[in-house]
């Protein structure tokens, strides 16, 4: 449990900043397909987000030139193909996205990342959006599960970021603690020092649990904000 006067805190900082109907609010998309989530989680982290788009799109046409329906693709599905296409290097030149795990030079390409992340969800028979929220719904099984440890492993997913990410993408609730998220946070308690992921998630949650939102709409308003982003929809009064 966090500290209550950070948490009243940050809850005044949200409702002055955003208001206290979450109805306005730009809701997040999210994905029927386990491949297209992993791929979005693994490339979102410090990288532009239209190039994460981009890399999805060019992920949706290979797979429709085959014939298949990208959109319900499970974790099978985007092993077969990378693999199909000619491993990671191909897919890296196919989808003409060469960004790596981490900015050392030698470092492994996201698309390795990508497909690591698939084989542990389709070790553990977790293929589609239904199977991942039943088995991973829980806070206990979102960061103690050997499913998130083994995610956690893969080179460049030590944080925790892109499984969260990965998560709320398929419709389970939570908090991306990327660094804007940890910037809203942080200038909104005063504080000299960045919070940790850890930290600025929880305070997030435990505030959404007050106002009763759902965590994944207040963590997508805040980055929505910090990013420069329009955070309230325009709504027609005939339609609340």
């Amino acid at each position: 449990m966090s500290n209550h006067e950070d948490v009243m805190a940050l809850q005044k900082h949200i409702t002055t900043t955003f208001g206290t109907d979450s109805n306005k609010w730009f809701i997040p998309d999210g994905y029927q397909s386990v491949a297209l989530a992993i791929l979005d989680a693994i490339y979102s982290t410090g990288n532009r987000y239209t190039g994460v788009t981009n890399l999805v799109n060019r992920y949706r046409e290979l797979r429709a030139a085959e014939g298949a329906d990208p959109a319900f693709d499970t974790a099978s599905d985007l092993i077969e193909a990378i693999y199909r296409w000619g491993g990671v290097d191909e897919f890296v030149e196919l989808t003409k996205n060469r960004w790596r795990t981490s900015s050392q030079q030698h470092a492994p390409y996201k698309a390795y990342a990508a497909l690591e992340a698939a084989k542990v969800l389709a070790h553990h028979s977790i293929e589609t959006v239904m199977d991942a929220t039943q088995r991973v719904k829980s806070r206990e099984s979102r960061e103690r599960s050997t499913i998130s440890k083994q995610w956690m492993a893969i080179t460049g997913q030590k944080s925790g970021l892109t499984w969260n990410y990965f998560l709320m993408l398929v419709g389970i609730p939570g908090v991306k603690a990327d660094r804007m998220v940890i910037r809203f946070v942080t200038a909104a308690l005063e504080r000299q020092k960045n919070l940790s992921p850890k930290e600025a998630s929880r305070l997030i949650e435990e505030v959404a649990d007050v106002l009763g939102i759902n965590y994944s709409h207040l963590d997508h308003a805040i980055w929505r904000y910090q990013s420069g982003r329009p955070y309230l929809r325009e709504i027609s009064p005939h339609h609340p």
